[in-house]
């Protein structure tokens, strides 16, 4: 019997998914996503976020996010998605992404996106991500801090202009933070403006570049 008193439950549910109770396990575990107890709910999300892949999972969570009333696990269902990593949730993560009404949930697709790695995503990142306007301020921020993140990750070239354009703000972390992206990237097109940025000699002295961030970003790119 699969108790859920507990963390116990855990290590119950998963040696019984290694044994040949396996599908009614994970359908078990499935359907607590759904539980009344949000630190169970919390618990079954994560637990099949890194020991489950398929696209049961996949779906579900997408379901509840949309149409349960679990306010207080939407958040954990879109950075579970992420760390699945499944390519069926690129749309929806999208979606979530161009809801102006959805944030901090938009911030977290950002992030789950990022993590999935899928290219599709790149316009949306830029239009609705990179380029961010919020009354709220801190959290505009820090949507886009976490798209530009994404779209390193990502890795797309079409990504390389808008970020080269980020160079420019007064913003010295998200500056940074686009060097690092630009890096990863590795776009040769990229060499000449952070070589400009970092010789700004209108610069405002307080939001100097790292010489060494930018010259590790260069290094990668050259390899």
């Amino acid at each position: 019997m699969i108790k859920k008193n507990d963390d116990v439950y855990f290590f119950e549910a998963w040696g019984e998914a290694l044994s040949n109770q396996y599908d009614i396990t994970i359908k078990a575990l499935i359907k607590s996503l759904s539980d009344d107890s949000p630190d169970f709910r919390k618990k079954a999300i994560y637990f099949l976020a890194d020991m489950v892949e398929g696209e049961l999972v996949v779906e579900t969570m997408i379901d509840l996010c949309t149409n349960s009333d679990y306010m207080d696990s939407w958040g954990d269902y879109i950075i579970a998605l992420g760390r699945i990593g499944d390519k069926r949730a690129v749309e929806f993560l999208i979606n979530c992404v161009q809801d102006e009404f959805s944030d901090p949930f938009g911030t977290l697709a950002v992030e789950a996106l990022g993590k999935i790695g899928d290219v599709r995503a790149v316009d949306s990142l830029i239009t609705y991500g990179l380029n961010y306007h919020s009354e709220l301020g801190f959290q505009g921020s820090y949507m886009q801090y976490s798209a530009v993140k994404a779209l390193g990750e990502i890795g797309s070239f079409a990504a390389v202009e808008p970020l080269i354009e980020v160079l420019d703000t007064p913003d010295l972390e998200l500056c940074h933070m686009a060097v690092q992206a630009l890096g990863l990237i590795g776009d040769e097109k990229a060499i000449e403006p952070l070589i400009n940025a970092l010789n700004d000699s209108e610069r405002n002295p307080k939001y100097q570049l790292d010489r060494r961030l930018v010259n590790l970003a260069i290094e990668k790119i050259e390899r």
